[in-house]
């Protein structure tokens, strides 16, 4: 990261913590932390963080406690049940495998610590306050203290905000900090990656030949992530390592690759058919074969500039179970068909798409000709979204949930009793937009810890689907029955709005046109700032979703 001016590096560090206009930003992590009992100078700050996060417990203490919750002792299960809550994240992961146990009652026990653990938000946001405020301040220690928790580091929600504030403090006086670089040649491969990622995001140019050493690491992640980051710095020997990883079993890691690799090759970009084995060892050879030839042609140059769109439609027509996708001529280049009630769909890399199958109780990942490569069930979905780190947010009425590629649930949130989920979206700082019923409708939005940062109404008469925010952070808003779709403010002001005949889907485009689909008008239609149209699509069934990419 380049150096920020101090008023708005304090900005970027309170942005989850504080969504609107607000005081001082180091005041406020100062205000939180006093209010719970924690020293918000440096020597407290570090001590009160070795206390939360080196919580004593090994892995193999958390094996003996998580087969204790099945113990035939009532007293022996709640003792295990206690030390696991108390021990907090570090048992995530394995408490994730215990929900597959063959004992129901270390199951259900598991699933309860979980559900403690992801909703004891006020503890999290202390815990983030107290990171932050560290890395702003960056006393003697803090590299050492965020090193030590590596393994940490990619665990929900409290990982992230780590792994910022450690490249936050990775280069002091322009020189890339002395334990981060001798990290890279640490025997923990989870501290190679953490120092590897916060000197690659601190822009650590004096690290780089010890960084490039880690695309022949022994660890398949540890090569991968590095290969990322080293593309976008335009590092050409880390182009094979990406397309490596596509003769893989798919992973988020494919997205993420293909993405990069489709941004360079452009309309030369070999087209995955499929997910079997055999069809990706030669989708992964027709990448090599690309690379071999284009190599010294290829403008690493562009992954610095913005996306540019393609300037393809994904359509959903919900009557006919029919998606497809249009060029820019509107001519289809490739559709399927037989899908019924598709109430959310993801244009994916690679011409797949991600589906949100109410009817069929079911997300799935599809290729261009329909056929499935990953699915998860779920209770009539309602949105699917597939995040940045390769997990999906999946919507129902009655909750909303974070899978990993395996369908394990990493987060969860539950509305109030009598209240309904309509639609729903994940932003990348991780907040949440909602639609909710509860009679009337109202728009919410909510931190990454679940706690409401603004909620207004709107007129919402359709549910499925996902929301969008304008460039300005206002809200999009198809209201059905009023015939209009609505742009408000984040005080719940209408700032503009389009007249469009039963709207039920909208998403704003990088031009700043809107992108709406017309129930009763059977329509997709694209607006400009003056309301006018500049692109239609008409059919004689329900056209419901329309998405530009």
């Amino acid at each position: 990261m380049r150096w920020i001016p101090l008023a708005v590096f304090c900005v970027l560090l309170t942005a989850r913590l504080l969504p609107s206009a607000a005081p001082e930003p180091v005041s406020d992590y100062e205000k939180l932390l006093r209010a719970n009992g924690v020293p918000t100078d440096s020597r407290g700050l570090l001590d009160f963080l070795r206390k939360q996060l080196d919580f004593p417990i090994t892995e193999e203490r958390i094996e003996q406690l998580i087969e204790q919750l099945g113990d035939d002792r009532f007293a022996k299960r709640e003792e295990a049940t206690r030390e696991l809550i108390l021990a907090g994240r570090v048992t995530k992961t394995k408490l994730l495998d215990a929900l597959k146990h063959d004992d129901l009652e270390i199951r259900s026990r598991a699933a309860r610590i979980l559900r403690q653990i992801n909703n004891d938000g006020l503890s999290v946001r202390v815990q983030v306050a107290a990171v932050r405020l560290l890395a702003y301040r960056n006393p003697e220690g803090t590299v050492s203290l965020l090193l030590k928790q590596a393994p940490l580091l990619k665990s929900e929600p409290i990982g992230p905000v780590m792994q910022e504030a450690l490249s936050l403090v990775a280069v002091r006086k322009g020189k890339a900090d002395p334990l981060l670089v001798a990290a890279l040649a640490d025997r923990n491969g989870a501290r190679r990656y953490a120092a590897a990622l916060a000197l690659l995001r601190a822009e650590a140019t004096d690290a780089l030949p010890a960084l490039v050493k880690l695309l022949a690491d022994e660890q398949r992640d540890v090569r991968f992530d590095i290969a990322l980051e080293l593309t976008r710095w335009q590092r050409p020997e880390a182009i094979p390592i990406l397309i490596q990883e596509l003769g893989e079993p798919v992973t988020p890691r494919h997205g993420q690759a293909e993405e990069l690799l489709c941004r360079l090759a452009g309309d030369k970009a070999p087209i995955l058919t499929s997910g079997e084995a055999k069809t990706r060892e030669e989708y992964r050879q027709a990448w090599l074969t690309w690379w071999k030839e284009y190599q010294a042609k290829v403008d690493l140059g562009v992954l610095k500039r913005p996306v540019q769109p393609l300037n393809r439609t994904l359509i959903v027509l919900l009557d006919e179970g029919q998606i497809l996708s249009l060029n820019s001529d509107n001519k289809e280049r490739w559709k399927f068909d037989r899908v019924p009630m598709v109430l959310d769909a993801q244009p994916l890399p690679g011409d797949r798409v991600l589906l949100a199958e109410y009817n069929s109780n079911r997300v799935t990942e599809r290729t261009r000709e329909g056929k499935i490569v990953w699915e998860t069930r779920a209770t009539e979905p309602l949105v699917a979204q597939r995040l940045g780190n390769g997990h999906t947010l999946i919507a129902a009425k009655e909750s909303l949930s974070e899978i990993d590629r395996d369908g394990r649930e990493v987060f969860s949130w539950t509305p109030q009793p009598g209240v309904t989920i309509m639609r729903a979206r994940r932003l990348d700082n991780g907040d949440i937009l909602l639609i909710l019923q509860h009679g009337a409708t109202v728009f919410t939005r909510l931190d990454i810890y679940g706690a409401e940062i603004v909620r207004f109404p709107v007129e919402v008469g359709t549910s499925g689907g996902r929301l969008d925010l304008t460039s300005k952070g206002n809200v999009l808003i198809p209201e059905m029955y009023s015939n209009r779709i609505a742009e408000y403010d984040a005080k719940g002001t209408v700032v503009r709005q389009v007249n469009l005949e039963q709207p039920i889907s909208c998403v704003v485009l990088p031009s700043g046109n809107i992108l709406a689909t017309s129930y009763s008008q059977k329509r997709a239609v694209e607006l400009d700032a003056k309301n006018k149209e500049v692109w239609e699509y008409k059919r004689d069934t329900k056209v419901t979703r329309a998405i530009r990419y």
